[in-house]
């Protein structure tokens, strides 16, 4: 057919309308549509189009189940090449399965809604096992949650599972009594996952579990996501946002990739989790350019569905790259009766072989005296690793992270307002903790890094190359670094310090039987400088001559010590 231009009247998309729609060039849009629709015209170009309501189909739009009318009319136009057009009705179904081959457009307005009281397993839109689907213009989904009697989690509103080729302009996905949005298959183990699914612009609001779940699906790709599940969860209590959990994955068959533009969420935290091990994590790769998370105090302790982490980044085992964090925490617990306290909202929470590699993160809130990181639950061989180049931290009630069995390396750390312990160990073994460069501003009260009993050293190595401390206050830092393991300081290096301040704090009594402790810098040279412990230091401190040592548990004579010679831990003399 010759391209032509041509005038169509939709009478208002009301039931009457049975014109098949011809290839045009332009459209004319007439009788007072939507102006919206006038975005659409470069859309129909060479499609020929059919309305979903056109009267041999009997699609109703008056709250009764039209799935299976809306379903034959999906396969009327997939068998003769045509797009079908979704006028701005609220459409009711339970279980719509999408054809392969489809051309949808939803005009704004147009709602898909889940049929009252479904039972369990019921989806409200599936694309389901098919290839090949094209969906533009404005997908609304109502899981209509609150008719649902006896449901699960498995009720989806957009479910996208085993399928190829899928791509959706906007979707807007609300009330659903499992996941709003759910992109899954059933493996990675042959070719039984989704693959090559795009959406541009995807928006959440209220799921009984999460906003977004990915699952086994590779190259998926998602513009923008707006997630908030501040009054989901269960009972309405808030749950997570964005949760990537490929289920009993093994990471051999096929590595999965999903790219996000910008996401942003609202509610107690977001999962990422693949598995336990080295191999899951390189299985499973998540890009994300902008991640800002809202992590927030809501009245939930759901740990089942992780709800009870309140955590921006939970993540187990898998690789987690973003170009630019930021996470706002709540800076409250509350009581949820018996003595049971919500979790204090944390910026991060690793664990097992999770990879994190961050450009750009900024942190705000926090609880008093709660840490604003944590990793841990590693072992010799799948232990978390964290990149971040640089970290800004304004968290003046709270702690920093807490590293344990695992890597934490970072560019630039600038504090600008934190409580005490920008990092702090329990636990190490053969982990690296390094950062190029300190910038402290007004921040910590007793020490920078603590590195604490428990840890039991190996071939690990602690690096801090340059420390800036500016502290104006009247009550200033106390020093850079503080253990009570005499040990773990072996394993320390520090580059230079600028501030007038101790450089290191010792804890605890020194046992001169076990002790044996040198303090070096990058150079590998014994640290001349100042020292805090609480004992005689003779025997026990290594350092090079003029360092002086603050005995904390002294009298008179026996406070401050001189080295008097280089290199050794004898030759201490008491001032």
């Amino acid at each position: 057919m010759a391209e032509k231009n041509v005038q169509i009247k939709f009478n208002n998309f009301n039931e009457n309308t049975v014109d098949i729609i011809y290839p045009v060039t332009k459209i004319e849009l007439v009788q007072g549509l939507p102006a919206e629709l006038d975005t659409v015209n470069n859309q129909l170009v060479n499609i020929a189009s059919i309305s979903i309501l056109d009267k041999r189909f009997g699609v109703k739009t008056d709250g009764t189940n039209t799935t299976v009318a809306f379903k034959a009319a999906l396969d009327y136009a997939v068998a003769n090449k045509l797009r079908v057009l979704v006028p701005p009705k609220t459409y009711t179904v339970a279980g719509l399965q999408i054809p392969s081959n489809s051309e949808i457009h939803f005009y704004t307005g147009a709602k898909m809604k889940l049929v009252a009281n479904s039972p369990a397993w019921t989806r409200c839109f599936q694309i389901s096992g098919v290839e090949n689907v094209n969906i533009t213009g404005l997908l609304e989904i109502d899981g209509n949650m609150n008719s649902i009697l006896s449901g699960n989690e498995h009720m989806h509103g957009l479910f996208i599972y085993n399928s190829k080729n899928i791509s959706v302009d906007k979707v807007y996905a609300h009330d659903c009594y499992g996941d709003n949005v759910s992109i899954s298959g059933d493996s990675d183990i042959g070719t039984a996952y989704s693959e090559n699914v795009t959406i541009n612009n995807v928006r959440c609001f209220r799921a009984g579990r999460k906003n977004l779940v990915i699952e086994h699906v590779n190259n998926l790709s998602i513009l923008f996501a707006d997630l908030d599940n501040t009054t989901g969860g269960t009972g309405g209590l808030g749950g997570n946002s964005l949760d990537v959990e490929p289920f009993n994955y093994t990471g051999e068959n096929k590595k999965f990739t999903t790219n996000l533009g910008r996401v942003v969420t609202r509610g107690t935290g977001n999962d990422f989790t693949a598995g336990t091990t080295v191999v899951n994590a390189e299985g499973c790769t998540i890009n994300i350019n902008s991640l800002e998370c809202h992590v927030l105090d809501l009245p939930t302790n759901d740990t089942l569905n992780s709800h009870g982490e309140k955590s921006a980044i939970f993540a187990y085992a898998v690789t987690l790259n973003i170009n630019h964090f930021k996470a706002f925490l709540a800076n409250t617990i509350t009581n949820l009766g018996g003595g049971v306290y919500t979790n204090a909202a944390s910026a991060f929470k690793c664990q097992h072989a999770t990879r994190i590699n961050i450009n750009n993160a900024e942190i705000y809130g926090g609880y008093a005296g709660s840490y604003i990181g944590m990793m841990d639950l590693g072992n010799e061989k799948d232990y978390p690793i964290v990149k971040i180049d640089t970290f800004k931290v304004n968290c003046p009630d709270s702690l920093g992270v807490m590293v344990n069995r695992c890597d934490f390396i970072v560019g630039n750390y600038i504090i600008n307002a934190l409580k005490n312990s920008a990092i702090a160990t329990d636990t190490v073994s053969t982990n690296i903790i390094k950062v190029n460069y300190f910038e402290v501003n007004d921040s910590c009260t007793t020490y920078l890094i603590h590195l604490s009993t428990g840890t039991t050293v190996s071939n690990a190595s602690f690096i801090f190359e340059n420390i800036k401390i500016k502290d104006t206050r009247n009550t200033k830092l106390l020093s850079v670094l503080a253990s009570d393991s005499s040990a773990i300081m072996n394993i320390v290096k520090v580059g230079t310090v600028e501030g007038e301040i101790p450089i290191f704090l010792f804890l605890g009594a020194l046992d001169p039987s076990t002790a044996d402790m040198a303090l070096k810098t990058l150079s590998s040279s014994i640290l001349g400088s100042m020292v805090y412990v609480f004992a005689n230091p003779e025997g026990i401190v290594t350092a090079n001559k003029g360092t002086i040592a603050i005995n904390k548990s002294g009298s008179t004579g026996s406070i401050f010590y001189l080295k008097e010679t280089d290199g050794a831990k004898t030759g201490w003399r008491a001032l």
